[in-house]
């Protein structure tokens, strides 16, 4: 089963925890703001063989402060993890997680303003079949990858 959950407006400390998500319809994880998704953590958490992406987090405006640790996510048939803001994307943080094997980018950060502050350490991405990171925003590009 697919964990999906959507806010018109704000979402707001959303957090997944010691979960597993296998073969889904579409995506595994899919956080979604209509307008600001601040303090969404994610972690020990496996998402394996989704028909979307794997882990989604995205945010019609702001998308501040996501983390996603300890996690394993593989085999997905579009990105492992995407991390998408309409505006800015700031404080991402990414660590001691796998992501591998998914058909599309393993990690994909992306915003249409600012992407600053985002992290990725301790990880591990390979195998996935267009390539690894792909940090893109229409602003100014401020990333630790």
């Amino acid at each position: 089963m697919a964990i999906n959950l959507n806010a018109g407006d704000d979402l707001a400390g959303a957090t997944i925890s010691g979960t597993t998500v296998n073969n889904t319809f579409d995506w595994g994880i899919n956080l979604n703001a209509g307008a600001n998704n601040t303090g969404a953590t994610i972690s020990g958490t496996t998402v394996n063989n989704s028909l979307g992406t794997g882990i989604n987090l995205n945010a019609g405006d702001d998308l501040a402060d996501a983390t996603i640790s300890g996690s394993t996510v593989s085999g997905n048939v579009r990105d492992g993890i995407n991390l998408n803001a309409g505006a800015n994307n700031t404080g991402a943080t990414i660590s001691d997680t796998t992501v591998s094997g998914n058909s599309s980018t393993g990690i994909v950060l992306n915003s249409g303003g600012n992407l600053t502050g985002a992290t990725i350490s301790g990880s591990t991405i390979n195998g996935n079949g267009e390539g690894g990171v792909d940090a893109c925003c229409g602003g100014g590009l401020g990333t630790s990858l």
